[in-house]
């Protein structure tokens, strides 16, 4: 029996290790940097799913009684696991709320012409703040769990046996907690936008595009904004529609439309990466919670 956990333990470890090394070449790719508005849909949902893939591996190991008997660091991981819980938690409200905004803006752009109802300029103020309030909980988040990570780094740790095979599934969880926050760091600025500053200048781009001059120039800067910053840029034209009259009322409304559709699939698969990786963080801490229960 002892060498099957040996072997089993041994197989679980180079799976994990296959799993971390994915995470490491998307934290290497330029697409993954926070400060990088190409940061794609697809990039993040698949980092997610990663992710949720490398804990729930974890979780087999954590099974493993070679792992058992070390309460105080058991205990610090924890205790990073709520951390995680909690940033994971505040990212599917953002995302939640977010979803509601676009759709609610949606419903207004299809009534009629932005000077034809009261409420959207209350919609767009509320979006634009929901969006600060949030990434202003989630820097908080993530914050604390770089603050935590320092603290592992010069934590005694070290002084076990390196060989051990709780300090190898430690050493991993460390990693992907450092990993955890570039992902998170890249969804904050692929939904805020705010790689670009998004400023009156860029966003009138968007207005210039559709009263038609330099609209080839405006064009190619408009594809380099992030999802989101088109989302703002678009809903910022409709309402220069009020300062150009040559702006065309029936293709300005239509092309803000297909941006608020487009970001609201966006969210929603973002949010199904979420919801994965929340499910397997809940799986670590119930485990990490039996391991010192017996």
């Amino acid at each position: 029996m002892a060498c099957s956990g040996d072997y089993n333990h041994i197989e679980s470890s180079i799976t994990l290790e296959e799993k971390l090394k994915a995470l490491r070449e998307w934290e290497g790719t330029p697409s993954s940097s926070s400060d990088n508005m190409n940061t794609t849909t697809t990039t993040l949902f698949s980092a997610f799913n990663d992710l949720s893939d490398l804990f729930e591996c974890a979780n087999s190991i954590l099974h493993m009684p070679v792992v058992h008997g070390h309460d105080k660091w058991t205990d610090n991981l924890l205790d990073e696991s709520l951390r995680l819980l909690e940033l994971c938690s505040i990212a599917r409200d953002f995302l939640l709320q977010m979803k509601e905004h676009l759709q609610d803006l949606q419903s207004a752009l299809r009534r009629g012409r932005i000077g034809e109802y009261s409420g959207m300029e209350n919609m767009f103020r509320d979006y634009v703040l929901t969006k600060k309030k949030m990434k202003k909980q989630l820097d908080k988040g993530l914050k604390g769990l770089k603050r935590a990570d320092s603290k592992w780094a010069s934590s005694s740790l070290l002084l076990l046996n390196k060989d051990s095979p709780f300090v190898a599934i430690v050493t991993v969880l460390r990693e992907a907690r450092s990993i955890t926050v570039s992902i998170f760091e890249s969804l904050l600025c692929f939904i805020s936008g705010s790689g670009l500053k998004c400023s009156r200048r860029r966003k009138s781009l968007v207005a210039k595009y559709w009263v038609g001059t330099r609209r080839i120039a405006c064009e190619e800067e408009i594809e380099k904004m992030s999802e989101a910053q088109r989302v703002d840029a678009s809903l910022y034209a409709f309402y220069c529609q009020n300062f150009h009259e040559d702006l065309d009322p029936v293709l300005q409304p239509e092309y803000a439309r297909r941006q608020l559709e487009g970001m609201d699939v966006s969210i929603q698969t973002l949010g199904d990466g979420l919801e994965n990786l929340f499910r397997s963080l809940i799986s670590t801490r119930v485990l990490l919670l039996n391991i010192l229960n017996h």
